[in-house]
Protein backbone atom coordinates (compact mmCIF):
# COMPACT_ATOMS: atom_id res chain seq x y z
CA UNK A 1 0.00 0.00 0.00
CA UNK A 2 1.16 3.63 -0.95
CA UNK A 3 0.51 6.42 1.52
CA UNK A 4 -1.81 9.29 -0.35
CA UNK A 5 -1.14 12.66 0.39
CA UNK A 6 -3.35 15.54 -0.44
CA UNK A 7 -0.73 18.73 -1.32
CA UNK A 8 -2.47 22.11 0.12
CA UNK A 9 -2.93 23.09 -3.65
CA UNK A 10 -4.61 19.86 -4.30
CA UNK A 11 -6.62 20.15 -0.67
CA UNK A 12 -8.30 23.91 -1.58
CA UNK A 13 -9.27 22.40 -4.93
CA UNK A 14 -11.19 20.08 -3.54
CA UNK A 15 -12.98 22.35 -1.15
CA UNK A 16 -13.89 24.66 -3.59
CA UNK A 17 -15.08 22.36 -6.23
CA UNK A 18 -17.56 20.76 -3.36
CA UNK A 19 -18.62 23.97 -2.24
CA UNK A 20 -19.39 24.52 -6.09
CA UNK A 21 -21.43 21.10 -5.85
CA UNK A 22 -22.85 21.64 -2.43
CA UNK A 23 -24.27 24.63 -3.75
CA UNK A 24 -25.97 23.07 -6.63
CA UNK A 25 -27.41 19.79 -4.29
CA UNK A 26 -25.76 18.61 -0.29
CA UNK A 27 -26.46 15.30 -1.84
CA UNK A 28 -23.74 16.19 -5.10
CA UNK A 29 -21.28 17.18 -3.11
CA UNK A 30 -21.50 13.88 -1.19
CA UNK A 31 -21.05 11.83 -4.27
CA UNK A 32 -18.35 13.99 -5.12
CA UNK A 33 -16.62 13.53 -2.04
CA UNK A 34 -17.17 10.10 -1.81
CA UNK A 35 -15.54 9.87 -5.43
CA UNK A 36 -12.14 11.64 -4.46
CA UNK A 37 -12.24 9.13 -1.79
CA UNK A 38 -12.18 6.11 -3.91
CA UNK A 39 -9.89 7.73 -5.98
CA UNK A 40 -7.18 8.03 -2.84
CA UNK A 41 -7.92 4.01 -1.92
CA UNK A 42 -7.52 3.04 -5.98
CA UNK A 43 -3.82 5.27 -5.69
CA UNK A 44 -3.18 3.77 -2.69
CA UNK A 45 -3.34 0.34 -4.39
CA UNK A 46 -2.51 1.04 -7.48
CA UNK A 47 -0.96 4.71 -8.29
CA UNK A 48 0.83 3.34 -11.42
CA UNK A 49 -1.50 5.09 -13.99
CA UNK A 50 -0.49 7.03 -17.01
CA UNK A 51 2.48 9.93 -17.05
CA UNK A 52 1.14 12.72 -18.48
CA UNK A 53 3.98 15.46 -17.96
CA UNK A 54 7.73 14.17 -16.98
CA UNK A 55 6.83 12.57 -13.76
CA UNK A 56 3.32 13.75 -13.39
CA UNK A 57 0.73 10.40 -13.27
CA UNK A 58 -2.96 11.47 -13.79
CA UNK A 59 -6.08 9.53 -12.66
CA UNK A 60 -9.40 10.49 -14.32
CA UNK A 61 -12.37 10.52 -11.28
CA UNK A 62 -15.37 8.29 -12.25
CA UNK A 63 -18.64 10.05 -12.75
CA UNK A 64 -17.24 13.88 -12.20
CA UNK A 65 -15.32 15.32 -15.06
CA UNK A 66 -12.17 15.91 -13.21
CA UNK A 67 -8.74 14.59 -13.46
CA UNK A 68 -6.19 13.65 -10.28
CA UNK A 69 -2.44 14.93 -11.31
CA UNK A 70 -0.35 13.27 -9.12
CA UNK A 71 3.64 12.11 -8.31
CA UNK A 72 4.27 8.70 -7.16
CA UNK A 73 7.58 8.43 -4.79
CA UNK A 74 8.24 4.32 -5.45
CA UNK A 75 11.07 4.27 -3.18
CA UNK A 76 9.35 5.92 -0.02
CA UNK A 77 5.52 3.97 -1.27
CA UNK A 78 4.10 7.53 -0.91
CA UNK A 79 1.48 9.57 -3.34
CA UNK A 80 1.22 12.64 -3.65
CA UNK A 81 -1.64 14.53 -5.11
CA UNK A 82 -0.44 17.97 -6.58
CA UNK A 83 -3.92 19.01 -8.41
CA UNK A 84 -7.05 18.33 -9.43
CA UNK A 85 -8.61 20.09 -12.54
CA UNK A 86 -11.96 20.33 -14.36
CA UNK A 87 -11.85 18.14 -17.39
CA UNK A 88 -12.69 21.68 -19.96
CA UNK A 89 -10.40 23.55 -18.82
CA UNK A 90 -7.83 24.72 -21.36
CA UNK A 91 -5.01 22.26 -22.06
CA UNK A 92 -2.63 24.71 -20.67
CA UNK A 93 -4.17 24.62 -17.54
CA UNK A 94 -3.86 21.02 -17.11
CA UNK A 95 0.05 20.84 -17.96
CA UNK A 96 1.85 20.04 -14.50
CA UNK A 97 5.59 21.66 -14.02
CA UNK A 98 6.68 18.36 -11.33
CA UNK A 99 5.71 20.18 -8.30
Amino acid sequence: MFKVIILPRAQKQIIKEADWYYDKSPKSEGRFLNSIDTAIDILSINPFFAIRYKNVRAYVLNNFPYIIFFHVEESKRVVKIISIVHTSKKPSKTRMKGE
